[in-house]
């Protein structure tokens, strides 16, 4: 069977604590972020830049295209270059300058403003203009060394949208006024002192482009669409029946393109006339709209390049990022894992190889939709949507197809497997399966009063839960599914559980679905409110000992060391999370858009020894110099050093028996992670 490999091409920081750990959140796929402009030039390079701080450049008109930069407190709106290596990007605050075609980007400084930048233009390399909320309106004269505030005030919330000269004494913007609509302003003084020279407009002006003869048009909200023949003093109203444009751009022999959410129009006839010409692709929310001689290329959600080439007349998408949600993940061990990944309720099985860092299609499965993913001791099992049971006792080398009993409706509620053998299944109606033998066959307990099932879980083979999601009961079982109890979490209030854990068999939790937090320490017979939440549908529960635990709900992650009995605020993550997996003292996190949080240790660098004796480095203690040990010639990928706050120091690529100098390290107590071929070791270093 085909192997699937991987990579790792992320890090990350790992926290550590002795009676805490904290998640930190990798990147697993290309960064996700909608691409607010894009900008290309006559010999194939262009930069898009959008949400999350993201710029992404091509130099072969967009068949490929590279990161250049990424910083998830950055957002980004306009890019603009006056030449193949110089440009400018601006946004939240930000100005970042290229003078290398964005191999490297610099911020420059600029005087204090209140608001966010929204575009940028210059006429030469001297002469630029940025313009943004609150009226802001800033000018350079020396490529941005040094930028001078014309305005930025609060009142009346105006924003400027864009901007644009024709000299360098002649401009004009656009933007909208609070509660009074649209506004175009015109300068005769490069920038210093601005008119309002606009028609009347209830809504606001999005975007300005100038055509071959100096005409100016302007789009925006309410289908609005002006034309101007004398530099913006005067304007004739060209609008029609369409209710947002966004962008309208103009490139060479008087063709154009204006276009609003669903529809692209053209012109050639530098906007007399405009006609229908592509409907806008439903994917990719588009934003932007650039022209580069007579290619067009357009940009927006989920990171979405798209151009129309001249020989099909036809959308084609050249850069495409749909944030994975990861749905359900198990490891095997600290390396290897499995998960179920998806854009909606049916997922695609993904597996890692480096410990959750890059994540792949995992080629060894049938292509199949699946929903359940569950681990019991080193047994992995899938449920599909064929109604199918896969199940691999060899690390997900090998799998084998069972038939599962009819669900009522297209899937099972729940699916417990509290053993290699041991699993159950419930759905809709008043049914519970079970099997002992791994699958193969499966027994149907039935019960008298109608219920419908939503949650299964067992603590074991014979203590376990249904929560009944019609009438809000809990019914209990101690023998395996032979007799059953009913109950209520709160005999005063019909409230129905979301989640239930258990530490042992007799302290358990439950949350219910408005988010109160209850507390058994009596098998379940009892129940004692103790932390509330909000609305919860999806919380996770993880205990290290019987005291302490933690509580993932949402974005958020709570701890206690009092056994559950209360709860603080401990880590806030970016994303809303789906899952978790624990193995021994390593963690994982999967949420919604891409999110992967992974804890490597829960526990004091000074607890932890080498967990793979082939692979350390000597001396230890040590001074200045170390060495890599390396038995078998296992292929090193690199070497992490982190010390004992958790923060990354170094990470290196480092060949066997070569020196390091590790004399810049203080003494103290450091963690050495060496990733090979074979997956991640991780020893003590101690220096003097």
């Amino acid at each position: 069977m085909k192997k699937v490999s991987s990579t790792i091409i992320f890090l990350s920081i790992i926290m550590l604590s002795y009676s805490q750990g904290y998640w930190q959140e990798v990147q697993t796929q290309q960064p996700y972020g909608a691409l607010n402009h894009c900008v290309f030039n006559d010999t194939g390079s262009g930069w898009a830049v959008g949400q999350n701080g993201i710029i992404q450049h091509t130099a072969d008109e967009g068949l490929g295209w590279s990161l250049q930069y990424h910083n998830t407190d950055k957002s980004f709106h306009s890019v603009y270059f006056i030449n193949d290596t110089e440009g400018w990007v601006v946004g939240w605050n930000d100005i970042l300058h290229t003078t290398d075609a964005g191999q490297n980007w610099e911020s420059q400084s600029h005087p204090s403003t209140l608001g966010d930048f929204n575009d940028v233009f210059f006429l030469d390399q001297d002469n630029g203009w940025i313009v943004g909320w609150y009226k802001i309106i800033l000018k350079t004269t020396d490529g941005g060394q040094t930028w001078q505030k014309i305005s930025n005030s609060i009142g009346g919330e105006t924003v400027y949208n864009s901007v644009k000269f024709f000299d360098e004494d002649h401009g004009i913007l656009c933007g909208v006024k609070q509660n009074y609509g649209g506004i175009i302003m015109t300068t005769s003084d490069g920038g210093l002192n601005w008119t309002e020279t606009g028609p009347a407009s209830t809504s606001a002006f999005l975007s300005l482009a100038i055509n071959d003869q100096d005409e100016v048009f302007v789009c925006g909200k309410g289908g609005q669409l002006f034309k101007s023949t004398d530099f913006g003093q005067t304007w004739t109203d060209k609008s029609f029946d369409q209710n947002y444009f966004i962008d309208i751009e103009f490139g060479e022999n008087q063709t154009g393109y204006l276009m609003d959410r669903f529809t692209l129009y053209k012109t050639t006839d530098n906007g007399i006339s405009w006609s229908a010409y592509k409907a806008v692709p439903y994917s990719g929310g588009l934003r932007d709209i650039s022209l580069s001689g007579s290619q067009l290329y357009a940009c927006g959600d989920k990171s979405s390049i798209y151009n129309i080439p001249e020989e099909s007349n036809e959308w084609q998408r050249l850069l495409y990022v749909d944030p994975l949600n990861f749905k359900q993940i198990e490891f095997l061990n600290e390396s290897k894992g499995f998960a179920l990944g998806g854009y909606s309720m049916a997922t695609k099985p993904l597996i890692s190889n480096d410990g959750g860092y890059t994540w792949e299609d995992n080629l060894l499965i049938p292509e199949q939709r699946y929903y359940e993913l569950r681990l019991a001791g080193q047994t992995l099992f899938l449920i599909s949507f064929q109604n199918e049971l896969l199940k691999s006792i060899d690390e997900g080398e090998n799998w084998e197809t069972l038939n599962l009993p009819p669900a009522e409706g297209a899937y099972f509620n729940d699916f417990s497997v509290p053993s290699q053998n041991t699993a159950y299944l419930c759905d809709d109606s008043s049914t519970l399966y079970k099997t002992t033998d791994g699958g193969h066959n499966w027994d149907k307990i039935e019960f008298d009063d109608y219920h419908k099932f939503s949650i299964s879980y067992f603590y074991d083979d014979t203590f376990g839960w249904l929560v009944d999601d019609y009438s809000g009961f809990l019914l209990r079982t101690t023998d395996g599914g032979n007799n059953w109890t009913s109950m209520k979490v709160d005999p005063n209030h019909t409230y129905v559980p979301s989640k239930i854990y258990f530490i042992n068999e007799n302290i358990g939790f439950i949350i219910t679905e408005i988010g109160y937090v209850y507390r058994s320490s009596d098998g379940g017979n009892n129940w004692e409110k103790v932390f509330e939440l909000g609305l919860s549908y999806n919380a996770i529960f993880h205990f290290i000992d019987d005291n302490r635990g933690y509580l993932i709900d949402h974005n958020q992650i709570y701890y206690s060391n009092d056994g559950g009995y209360n709860w603080t605020e401990h880590q806030t993550l970016s994303q809303s999370a789906f899952c978790a997996s624990f193995v021994n003292t390593n963690s994982w996190i999967g949420g919604m858009y891409n999110l992967m949080a992974i804890n490597s240790d829960l526990l004091d660098v000074s607890d932890i020894s080498t967990n793979d004796p082939s692979i350390s480095v000597y001396p230890n203690p040590a001074e200045n110099i170390i060495y890599l040990k390396n038995e078998l010639n296992i292929p090193i990928n690199k070497m992490e050093v982190i010390s004992q706050d958790g923060k990354l120091v170094s990470s290196l690529s480092i060949p066997t028996g070569k020196a390091i100098d590790v004399s810049a390290l203080n003494p103290g107590v450091y963690l050495i992670r060496i990733f090979s071929g074979q997956g991640i070791s991780t020893t003590k270093l101690i220096v003097k």
